[in-house]
């Protein structure tokens, strides 16, 4: 538990400083949510370092892949040509899909299934605790600006 607050805090950090920060600060700051995301998925699913040094590189080879699709998605979303949007929608649908079912395939040579069955919440649970800090920290932002100076 102790450790999940220390996670947080760093968390919280992180969000506060990449909030306020310029491009190049920006890079830094997705690194140390990255180790963030790292401790918080090891913690939540009590991993092993021998499960960890063989999870870890599955792991980021499928974030970066599906990072990759939500781009094109997002490409797409942006397209004017709206005949073959649909289609191509599917299709990177498609290839998210498949995407995780090799993931989860190769994630089970390396790891339990009781494992593998929390990652999904570890993964929604550490992007609320983002969401959220992002959230208070413009919420403070901008109660901070309306008071007046005195």
């Amino acid at each position: 538990m102790k450790y999940l607050l220390v996670i947080i805090i760093a968390l919280t950090t992180t969000t506060y400083t990449w909030s306020q920060t310029t491009a190049p600060d920006s890079v830094k700051n997705k690194e140390k949510i990255k180790a963030a995301r790292v401790a918080f998925i090891t913690e939540r699913l009590s991993l092993t370092s021998q499960e960890a040094e063989k999870f870890w590189p599955l792991y980021n080879a499928y974030t970066d892949k599906r990072h990759a699709l939500k781009k094109s998605q997002h490409v797409l979303n942006k397209t004017e040509n709206n005949e073959d949007i649909i289609d191509a929608s599917l299709e990177i649908e498609q290839k998210k899909l498949d995407l995780e079912k090799d993931f989860y395939k190769q994630a089970r040579q390396v790891l339990p299934v009781a494992k593998l069955n929390k990652l999904r919440d570890a993964e929604a649970d550490f992007k609320k605790i983002v969401l959220r800090e992002i959230h208070n920290r413009k919420q403070g932002a901008a109660h901070s600006r309306s008071k007046p100076h005195r």
